[in-house]
């Protein structure tokens, strides 16, 4: 769109009470289109990374290619947004702060000062809901390695959702302003551990993608490398790794590594075969993936002894109890 243009006119501390935006009406192959180009590198980021800049839907994929943009849409578009409160750009905690602050706020603002005034030493505060379906809100502490994290579950869900805006919305959606609170009782108990099984399992999923994606390769090239004559040089060495691969294969066990770390360890190892790959592809433009170093990674593998030593000291995971500092639990029982 012409924003990028209109912005650099319509500024702050402009001399002019007005300003006229000129458009022109161009023949259709020189006529202004969607940006494709970044459009697809938006998607690229969210699907390797993780992103927070939501698109609007006609940008996504299938609706932008050859689109031309006309005088009018952007017109329709400008009204719309006129009509929108805003005093700025939205950051991506804006939504968490409407849970406090505004018109729409989930919490009065008495409770809230009570709430974040309070001294007592608490590990975690816990609240018990009465909702139709069971699901799971759960604040995760902060560490030396990653930040304070968001996450909802609920009975339907597949997937715990880590977005704030996500998250967010499955509150408001969840939480009435007349929210019946409950007692803790036992078979609440129970619910709450069976959620956190199921959070257990999907674990891996709270990570940033490119973590995720190269938790992936880890799980399928050593196994692929343990089977390569000679790559395995002792007994010892034959142990340690088939429990690294145990470890990478099982799922939801209590007991496992520091995820983020193991990923960490397996970015760094693989850091050489990229930097090689890199080299090899000069200055082409495209975005370079774990997926893209894969047949070299199995062609020339990593020693055995150096994956073992670059694993070791990598911290265990966390108990949930140790994690969670606050959590609400939507309990349809009685």
């Amino acid at each position: 769109y012409a924003e990028q243009r209109v912005g650099r006119i319509d500024r702050m501390d402009s001399p002019h009470d007005t300003i006229e935006c000129w458009w022109p009406q161009d023949a259709p192959a020189f006529a202004l289109k969607a940006d494709e180009k970044f459009v697809a590198r938006i998607e690229e980021v969210e699907s390797l990374l993780g992103g927070n800049l939501q698109l609007p839907l006609v940008m996504q994929s299938g609706g932008v290619e050859g689109r031309i943009v006309r005088p009018e849409d952007f017109q329709s578009e400008i009204a719309e947004r006129a009509d929108q409160p805003w005093d700025g750009i939205e950051d991506a905690f804006a939504p968490v702060r409407a849970l406090v602050e505004g018109k729409s706020a989930l919490i009065d603002d008495v409770t809230y000062q009570q709430a974040k005034l309070d001294t007592t030493a608490v590990m975690s505060r816990v609240s018990l809901v009465r909702a139709a379906r069971p699901w799971l809100f759960v604040c995760l502490a902060g560490n030396a390695n990653s930040a304070p994290r968001w996450v909802f579950l609920a009975d339907e869900d597949k997937v715990p959702l880590i977005n704030l805006r996500d998250v967010v919305s499955a509150l408001r959606l969840r939480l009435p302003i007349e929210v019946e609170d409950l007692p803790p009782s036992y078979s609440a108990g129970r619910e709450l551990d069976r959620l956190l099984v199921r959070l257990t399992q999907m674990e891996r999923l709270l990570l940033p993608r490119k973590k995720q994606r190269a938790l992936e390769q880890m799980t399928s090239v050593l196994p692929q490398w343990a089977k390569q004559a000679g790559w395995i040089r002792s007994p010892a060495q034959a142990d340690q790794i088939q429990m690294l691969v145990e470890v990478l294969k099982v799922s939801g066990k209590s007991e496992c590594p520091d995820w983020g770390q193991l990923a960490e360890a397996w970015l760094d190892l693989v850091r050489p075969t990229w930097s090689r790959f890199l080299e090899r592809r000069a200055r082409k433009a495209a975005i370079t993936r774990l997926r893209d170093i894969q047949r070299d990674l199995l062609a020339e593998p990593i020693p055995a002894q150096r994956v073992i030593e670059r694993i070791s000291g990598i911290a265990m995971r966390q108990t949930w109890e140790e994690r969670i500092v606050a959590c609400v639990l939507g309990y349809s029982g009685t």
